[in-house]
């Protein structure tokens, strides 16, 4: 999910309806995911890494993805991510 949606609760809410097209739009608020009903916000390899994932990928919602890294001052630092 897209920094800027991220602010809405709903969206955080019900991520399912967070299209991707509109992740795409809000590309220079950077990414994170919901974790524990919490966005919490990847750092810039991660960002870069789930743009990718999203320009590649013909889904248009439902975005699901599993990411592993570290937490670290409540930033994702992303070591692999992949659209599921």
């Amino acid at each position: 999910m897209d920094g800027s949606c991220a602010a809405k609760k709903d969206i955080v809410a019900n991520p399912d309806a967070h299209t991707r097209s509109c992740a795409l739009k809000c590309v220079k608020a950077g990414y994170g995911a919901i974790v524990d009903g919490k966005f919490v916000k990847f750092d810039e390899k991660g960002s870069d890494m789930a743009k990718e994932a999203l320009t590649k990928s013909d889904k248009k919602d439902h975005l699901r993805a599993t990411v592993s890294g570290e937490l670290k001052d409540d930033v994702i630092h992303v070591s692999s991510l992949t659209l599921d």
